[in-house]
């Protein structure tokens, strides 16, 4: 039951500071140590830009010096800040504060369906549920405790056990009146000791070349250190590629696999970006010996390797033309290391961004970096990596931009800004536009008082491959922090040349900020208002959604952004029973949005966990209607599906009016009209 929906007259308060947008970015660090930079330009230092291996024996030196630095007594990297390290992928929904942190410039769907909530418009991302207006495609994935590993124990298969099936995707052939589904084929996509980590489509099912693309990797024994270099060896990152023109008759056209377990990916286009991270391992390597002996025998190995023994092989499968190879996965050629490390404080782990071409179906092209902790953030024609180093007023963190704007990534500059910008945070504290890159990061002084920087990036004219700060915040102009003192910022959101911020520690304000002029950005208006948005939602130039919680239940509010300089609450909502939570607010891809643009309306349907003074009641969707003329949300009720609560992966499908609500590898159908009257759940076919 809904107990509260109020709207508030506008606050006016306008302020001089100016807050910032965007994360990733590349601004370089003035030189102060409390974070800020008191002159009105900013004071660059030297970026830590990218050099290209120049020869075979330079990397192999650089592999080998870097295996030895991990496998003797004592070893160790630093991987500083530990805390930005990504945590298993089975995990990183739970991490609400990181993961909600929302930004980029997509707006809420339109069409006649919804599709998967992303950061960036034309950047698709991998889900665990896709729909192309008829056909459902649902991840089954076996279930799996995830495992932490301790500091300098071995993570192997005898320790952990993997699970007793492989994982498939599943085909549900859809109807909308009524609402129903029907399982009608199964894709077998992962090996039996992978997870798979998301799927995409491709192409237009009514024609020959429509494809499902599924993304699996070997099963993770959890990344508790990123800095444990024995649970990232032996892994394998797999990508099919599934005919679905005919949904009951799939069929397997083509399979490339390679060493290194899958981190992260984009598809622009026809174009898929995979981000995988790869550490070499020699038969009989003892990573942290426990003798002068079992050392020793490490180092004779090392020396004895060759480069291909170092470097992770491609193995390339075309099915439909019955032709299998194995090749290189990249050259020395094709990587670029980071002045940062000297001979004894790197590992030999690599990052690779492997470029595919899904409509070519050719032998991708890689290109690679030493194993930075930093995050990823993808614009329609160019990706970032980033690594962070140093700890509190000291943290800096180095970006590197690769344009993507053609079949292979060309790397394009470095910069640095100030603090860091988390890891599954790092696309949504970022945006590219005109051009530029915005980026909001986080610094710590010695009491953990943050400070939030604003940088404004571009690439430097000229031979040097470097990334320009043109403008940043504070400054002497501008010399109001960004948030008010020990706030946090809890959601971002860029729109063209806006940028709306959230920050919280009592109240939850909101900041309009005009980087229109982005050599002078602003903040243009502030908005305070009861409890804290978690997740920011454009659905029009004038209506700002925000998903979040008030006094531990989930809470919607709409905001008229029409006068960015006099941001006002127009309505929301809160759901009664404490303990009731949306995944929403940790799992961006949880939402789902539908807009009609004849009645000026959304859809949105949230996950709900429903629960009274935290005991469980019931667990399902939740339906609302957005009018965006008077900006009112309206209940449309409750899809209460489920009597126990289940911990599977949450998503919502809207066509026309019928909603598909899926929790794992469970459907329930429903009129939007009535989601009372549910069926459910679809199985899928043996």
């Amino acid at each position: 039951m809904i107990i509260h929906k109020h709207a508030a007259p506008a606050l006016t308060h306008v302020r001089l500071s100016s807050f910032c947008i965007g994360l990733l970015g590349l601004t370089l660090l003035g030189g102060c140590g409390s974070g800020s930079n008191q002159g009105g330009t900013p004071t660059e230092e030297p970026a830590q830009t990218l050099n290209r291996v120049q020869s075979d024996t330079e990397f192999t030196a650089y592999l080998k010096d870097g295996l030895k630095n991990t496998s003797k007594i004592g070893g160790n990297v630093d991987y500083a800040p530990e805390f930005l390290s990504p945590i298993a992928v089975d995990a990183v929904a739970e991490s609400a504060l990181d993961s909600a942190e929302s930004a980029g410039d997509a707006v809420a769907g339109f069409g006649e369906f919804s599709s998967t909530n992303v950061i960036e418009e034309g950047v698709d991302e991998t889900d665990f549920v896709k729909f192309d207006g008829e056909i459902l495609y649902v991840v089954e994935q076996p279930s799996s405790p995830i495992y932490w590993i301790a500091d300098g124990v071995i993570a192997t298969d005898e320790i952990l056990p993997g699970p007793e099936f492989a994982g498939l995707v599943q085909l549900f052939k859809t109807t909308t009146n009524p609402a129903t589904t029907e399982p009608i084929s199964n894709i077998d996509v992962a090996e039996i000791n992978e997870t798979i980590s998301g799927i995409y489509l491709h192409g237009q099912r009514d024609t020959d070349e429509a494809t499902m693309v599924s993304i699996s990797t070997s099963r993770h024994y959890g990344w508790s250190f990123w800095a444990n270099e024995s649970a990232w060896t032996n892994g394998v990152t797999r990508v099919q590629v599934t005919n679905v023109s005919d949904p009951y008759s799939p069929i397997k056209t083509a399979e490339f696999s390679w060493q290194g377990y899958y981190i992260d990916s984009r598809r622009v286009g026809d174009m898929l970006y995979v981000v995988s991270r790869f550490t070499p391992h020699l038969a009989g390597l003892e990573f942290l010996p426990s003798s002068i002996e079992a050392e020793a025998n490490n180092n004779q190995l090392i020396n004895d390797a060759t480069l291909g023994e170092l470097l992770p092989s491609l193995t390339i499968n075309q099915v439909s033309k019955n032709i299998e190879n194995t090749q290189p996965l990249l050259g020395s050629g094709d990587c670029f290391l980071t002045p940062r490390f000297s001979e004894n404080d790197h590992s030999a782990s690599i990052v690779t961004i492997t470029a595919i071409n899904l409509s070519s179906l050719d032998a991708p092209s890689s290109v690679c970096t030493p194993a930075f902790n930093g995050g990823l953030y993808a614009s329609t024609s160019s990706l970032y990596l980033n690594e962070t180093y140093n700890y509190l007023e000291d943290q800096i963190t180095a970006i590197h931009k690769f344009d993507i704007s053609e079949e292979e990534a060309v790397y394009r500059g470095s910069g640095n800004v100030i603090g860091n910008i988390g890891w599954s945070g790092a696309g949504f504290r970022m945006s590219e536009y005109n051009n530029q890159l915005r980026v909001i990061s986080t610094s710590y002084s010695s009491d953990w008082s943050p400070f939030h920087h604003l940088a404004i990036l571009e690439e430097a004219q000229g031979s040097v491959a470097r990334l320009k700060t043109i403008s940043e915040l504070p400054n002497s102009e501008d010399p109001s922090p960004i948030g008010k003192p020990n706030e946090e910022i809890y959601a971002t959101r860029f729109f063209g040349n806006k940028a709306y911020v959230v920050t919280f520690e009592r109240t939850d304000p909101l900041y309009i900020l005009d980087l229109e002029d982005s050599l002078h950005p602003k903040i243009a208006g502030e908005l305070e208002v009861p409890g804290f948005s978690t997740y920011l939602q454009l659905l029009d130039q004038d209506t700002l959604l925000g998903i979040g919680t008030i006094n531990n239940t989930p809470q919607v509010s709409v905001f008229d952004v029409s006068d960015i300089n006099n941001p006002s609450l127009a309505d929301s909502m809160a759901w009664e029973g404490t303990g009731t939570t949306t995944a929403a607010n940790y799992d961006y891809k949880a939402v789902t949005f539908l807009h009609d643009t004849e009645s000026q309306s959304t859809r949105l349907v949230l996950p709900m966990v429903k629960r009274d003074d935290w005991n469980f009641v019931s667990q399902g969707a939740q339906l609302l209607d957005i009018n965006h003329k008077n900006m009112k949300i309206s209940d449309n009720g409750f899809m209460g599906v489920l009597d126990n609560i289940k911990y599977g992966k949450e998503r919502s499908v809207i066509h026309d009016n019928a909603v598909h609500y899926i929790n794992g590898s469970n459907i329930w159908s429903a009129d939007w009209n009535q989601p009372n009257s549910f069926t459910g759940s679809s199985v899928g076919v043996e």
